[in-house]
């Protein structure tokens, strides 16, 4: 595995430490600024203030993301796609599991989660 692979992974593992927080500011940490972020019929955000408004306004946000199978395919020394498996605990107790598709770019403060998709499974 190459230095960027290790760096998108850790990226995309740390995603869910950054939500389990529920300190949404901090999500410029993971998610870009132009983030495009779709999680059909539950959030879909277009830009990084829109997902933490989003976020914010979740009256029970989950309580665990638990991220696995994590592949990253590098498109080239400034972008990758990845897919992950996720499970998350709601605030209610159940499991949710779900794909993510994610498209990583490497900006000036490091590699930012650009576009993700969740499919639930």
């Amino acid at each position: 595995m190459s230095t960027h692979e290790r760096d998108v992974e850790r990226l995309i593992l740390s995603a869910g430490y950054v939500l389990d927080s529920h300190e949404y500011e901090r999500m410029g940490e993971v998610f870009a600024e132009e983030i495009d972020f779709a999680n059909p019929g539950r959030l879909e955000a277009q830009g990084l203030a829109a997902l933490i408004a989003a976020f914010q306004a979740i009256p029970d946000p989950a309580r665990s993301h638990h991220t696995t199978n994590v592949v990253v395919r590098m498109i080239d020394e400034d972008e990758a796609e990845v897919r992950s498996k996720a499970l998350t605990i709601r605030a209610d107790g159940a499991v949710a599991p779900a794909e993510y598709t994610d498209l990583v770019r490497r900006t000036d403060a490091g590699w930012r989660v650009a576009r993700r998709r969740i499919r639930p499974l």
